[in-house]
Formats: structure tokens, C-alpha cells, sequence
């Protein structure tokens, strides 16, 4: 007999799995020359969580991860250590940058383009997976 998690289960795995990707993929984009890198890496991801999880149900994954880690960074931004730092801007805490043009295009586009995009290649990843199945 083998043991095997609900679907909720490895769901969540997954989703926690894909945000670190993230996370790593963030870290990435600070090296020089690595930008597209740090941009085909969840795209990868996602895929391959798709096709080896094989439920729509993952296309809706991508979407929680990123909003979990922009909520995580707007309450660090907010609640962490007020150290200012030299920006585009001046000195700035990291309260005051929540409010510069650049930090709202993240949260106004960035969140539902970068959902839409790895949620598209979520999809394209189960209905790959699914049909190896046939």
C-alpha cells in the first residue's frame, strides 16, 4: 500500500515550492546579466509543477504564491526596520518607498501580468502533463 497526500496537500507544497522559486528568481535578477534568467525560471517552473501535478487546480497556484509574497513585503515594508536608504527618489524608509510611482506599478501591473503569465504556463504545463496520460 502506498501513501499518497489529498490533492489540497500537494497543492499547497507546489505553491509554497513555486514561491520560493520566486523568491531565488529575486535574488537572481540582482546579478548582473541575469535578467532573463531570473524571468524564464518561474515560467519554467510553473510548467514542470504543471505537468508533473496534473490538476487545473495549479494554474491558481502562481497566482497565490505571488500575492502571499507581495503581501509579505508590503507588511515588511511597513512593519520592518525604518532604515532609510539612497533611491531614485532621495532618502527613503521603506514606508515612504510604498508609495513611489515605481512600487505602485508593481502592485497595480505586476501582480496581475506576472499571475496571468505563470498561470498560462501552469495551465500549459497540466494539459502537457495530462496528455502524456493518453
Amino acid at each position: 500500500m502506498t501513501w499518497r497526500s489529498s490533492e489540497r496537500a500537494r497543492w499547497l507544497g507546489w505553491t509554497v515550492v513555486f514561491g520560493l522559486v520566486l523568491v531565488g528568481s529575486g535574488w537572481l535578477a540582482q546579478l548582473p546579466g541575469m535578467g532573463i534568467v531570473s524571468f524564464a525560471l518561474p515560467l519554467i517552473a510553473a510548467f514542470l509543477i504543471g505537468w508533473r501535478y496534473r490538476s487545473f487546480w495549479w494554474a491558481a497556484g502562481p497566482a497565490a504564491a505571488l500575492l502571499t509574497l507581495l503581501t509579505a513585503g508590503i507588511l515588511w515594508s511597513l512593519f520592518g526596520p525604518q532604515v532609510p536608504k539612497e533611491t531614485a527618489f532621495g532618502m527613503r524608509t521603506p514606508r515612504e518607498q510604498l508609495g513611489d510611482p515605481f512600487a505602485l506599478l508593481i502592485f497595480v501591473l505586476g501582480f496581475p501580468l506576472g499571475s496571468a503569465l505563470f498561470g498560462v504556463s501552469a495551465a500549459a504545463g497540466v494539459w502537457w502533463g495530462l496528455g502524456r496520460d493518453s
